[in-house]
């Protein structure tokens, strides 16, 4: 339940805008462009993880490649995941002010945020996954209930043609 919260937080704040953004009324089809590279991805963890075995990636970098390497990819993925906690805790903070909290002070929103996502990290990951055993169904519920409200102004006939803007 955490992973299909995770995933749906990265998909809804960071891939789904992008995408529209970028790829306009063809953004569902490159979804289906990406199903080849992201099966050539997936095998290649795979493959990769099964040559790796039950040796975390950082030491296994380290026994075959050396330290600087390894030292590398451990700050890149330090680097790739505050970045991402970043960008979630502003475009959710910005999501609050914009739907409910229009007058509370950005700040203070960000920091009982944090707070609340400091906690559950010096909880451990059964408050975590426990929180997300609560929030998932809700979730789930509401996306459901946002949609089925919104069917009445969806225009199928605007995903085609396809690829007209390049």
């Amino acid at each position: 339940m955490t992973l299909m919260l995770a995933l749906g937080l990265i998909n809804h704040v960071f891939i789904i805008p992008a995408l529209l953004q970028i790829a306009k009324r063809d953004a569902w089809f490159s979804v289906l462009l990406s199903a080849v590279p992201f099966a050539l991805v997936v095998c290649l963890i795979r493959y990769t993880s099964s040559r790796i075995g039950t040796q975390p990636l950082p030491e296994w970098i380290r026994h075959r490649l050396g330290r600087i390497p390894a030292f590398g990819f451990q700050w890149a993925m330090t680097a790739f995941f505050f970045a991402t906690a970043w960008f979630s805790l502003y475009d959710t903070v910005m999501w609050m002010k914009v739907t409910f909290l229009p007058y509370t002070p950005v700040l203070a929103s960000s920091l009982i945020l944090m707070l609340l996502c400091f906690v559950g990290a010096l909880k451990g990951m059964k408050t975590i996954a426990v929180t997300s055993g609560i929030l998932l169904p809700l979730v789930v519920l509401l996306g459901f209930y946002v949609a089925i409200v919104n069917v009445e102004f969806k225009d199928y006939s605007l995903l085609f043609p396809l690829l007209e803007q390049g």
